[in-house]
């Protein structure tokens, strides 16, 4: 079961919103991590959190401090998120009714993620106008930031090719460099996005998912006229598998990034093991990393 949460960026207009997936016993500052990933941001800076309007007393805070509060603590308030030591940057977040998931996800989104370096969502709002009007003063520096604003999980496949370029000497021919290619296909991390209007990333999607290979295979037929023959279905299992690496992957490292976090914080390795089902041969490795005592 997850908690599942609604994130409005105070004020932005257009406006962005976010709502996500956090698996019950999820640690409080783990939640603001999720939050702030959300948005495509690194993270990292300072924040303030508060409940029902008012700031968390000094011992919430110490039981954030202390990995003690939990999402299910934090469940049915109203919570406030200040980013970045300014009010600029405010996200009000709603908890709406659970949903089942067992690993952090965005569920629904709405506007792509402004660059957090500037200086907040008045700053933001004022970037956009200015650069849909090319009568405005600052439309040049406005385009200029909106450039380096990527549709937020959108979909898209980009070809990689060879040129030459002769850097020092005498040019030499180098034949068929155009036959040398690469492919980077971006998938969605929304499973619960729209099928792709791209066949290759609706199929790549639909293989990836968390599903059980049979409903895959079934659906590959159904919407793709996919043939099942031995050697299809052999490879589509072998896709089912690796979606089901990556998933594992992908949650063990996060547990990693929650052991280092505990680390800092002097935790007991015992209770960081217990915890995250990290080893203690590899939290020995992150304390020697971190320059911290393994306690």
């Amino acid at each position: 079961m997850a908690a599942k949460m609604k994130i409005t960026l105070v004020g932005s207009d257009p406006q962005v919103t976010r709502t996500i997936a956090i698996p019950s016993g999820t640690v409080a500052i783990d939640v603001v991590d999720i939050i702030i990933t959300s948005l495509e941001w690194e993270g990292g800076c300072r924040h303030l959190l508060t409940m029902d309007r008012n700031t968390v007393n000094e011992k919430e805070l110490s039981m954030l401090d202390n990995y003690s509060m939990t999402v299910d603590d934090l469940r049915g308030h109203r919570l406030r998120l200040i980013y970045d030591d300014c009010p600029g940057w405010e996200m009000d977040i709603i908890f709406q009714k659970d949903v089942e998931s067992d690993v952090p996800k965005v569920l629904r989104y709405k506007g792509d993620s402004p660059p957090c370096v500037l200086a907040g969502v008045r700053d933001w709002n004022r970037v956009n106008k200015a650069a849909e009007d090319p009568s405005d003063p600052y439309h040049d520096q406005a385009s200029a930031w909106m450039s380096l604003v990527e549709p937020y999980d959108e979909d898209s496949i980009n070809r990689i090719r060879f040129t030459q370029e002769n850097v020092f000497g005498k040019k030499m021919k180098l034949e068929n460099l155009d036959k040398v290619q690469g492919v980077v296909v971006r998938l969605r991390e929304n499973e619960n996005a729209e099928i792709s209007k791209n066949v290759l990333i609706a199929m790549l999607e639909e293989l990836l998912k968390r599903d059980s290979a049979e409903a895959k295979k079934k659906k590959l037929k159904e919407q793709y006229d996919i043939i099942m023959d031995v050697e299809t279905e052999r490879r589509v299992n072998t896709m089912c598998n690796l979606s089901e690496v990556v998933l594992e992957r992908g949650m063990e490292q996060g547990m990693v990034q929650v052991a280092e976090k505990m680390l800092k914080a002097n935790k007991p390795a015992e209770e960081i093991k217990n915890f995250t089902g990290v080893s203690i041969d590899k939290l020995k490795e992150l304390a020697d990393k971190l320059g911290v005592t393994l306690n």
